[in-house]
């Protein structure tokens, strides 16, 4: 019996391990993207994220917006661009898919308050 609450104690020592370790890595990752957004996306979307009605920018803070747009989507934009809807450039030669993803999960799902949506 003790030797099964030992291995107990072992196993949750480990998982809680591991799931400190995978939040510092997503904190890491998500002050990465902000830093990426601030750099690459803010001067069109603005640094609050609430776009420009100028240029025709979404307002990633309204949660209409937020709904109507599936992560896949986001990411799909964010690496190949928005030619059809302003001039909004391609990301993908410049930020990896696990930067692109980033960015949807951290950033634009931030300034919403939000969580991520569905893929399809």
């Amino acid at each position: 019996m003790q030797r099964s609450v030992r291995l107990l104690g072992v196993v949750l020592l480990i998982a809680l391990a591991a799931s400190l370790a995978f939040a510092a890595k997503s904190n890491a990752d998500c002050k990465a993207a902000q830093d990426t957004f601030q750099d690459k996306c803010s001067m069109c979307h603005a640094p609050d994220g609430k776009g420009y009605a100028a240029i025709h920018t979404p307002d990633f803070t309204d949660p209409k917006w937020q709904a109507a747009h599936k992560d896949a989507e986001l990411e799909e934009a964010i690496a190949n661009g928005k030619r059809d809807e302003g001039e909004m450039p391609a990301f993908k030669d410049q930020l990896t898919k696990a930067q692109i993803d980033s960015l949807v999960t951290c950033v634009v799902r931030g300034f919403g308050k939000s969580k991520p949506r569905a893929r399809k």
